[in-house]
């Protein structure tokens, strides 16, 4: 599958990163490729635009680049809200699910038996 673009970034994190300029955008694309890279993933892996994608929005958000998702919670009467680095919608941070994923394609390479 290659590498992923700016587009398709734009595509999987929808109105999150609608302000934030392509050429910032490229410059976390190119920085979570050698992360994958250093993780023993080709590029030409046909994953490796998905974990690229997962790991740039995990770079984008903890930069504030993006924001959090905000969560609020109460009882009796007292309130309080608070910003979370889950994905919108789910239990895990993009962090979290890229490193699921790194394992489901690396599996049990490299390890000991």
């Amino acid at each position: 599958m290659g590498l992923s673009t700016v587009q398709q970034l734009r595509s999987f994190l929808l109105d999150r990163v609608q302000s934030v300029g392509d050429d910032i955008l490229l410059i976390y694309l190119d920085d979570a490729k050698g992360t994958v890279s250093s993780a023993g993933v080709s590029d030409s892996h046909e994953r490796f635009a998905e974990l690229q994608r997962y790991f740039t929005a995990h770079l984008l958000e903890t930069m504030g680049i993006i924001p959090k998702t905000v969560a609020s919670e109460s009882a009796d009467g007292i309130s309080r809200s608070f910003d979370t680095a889950f994905i919108p919608g789910s239990k895990e941070t993009y962090l979290d699910l890229y490193k699921r994923k790194l394992h489901e394609v690396n599996g049990f390479k490299g390890r000991i038996f």
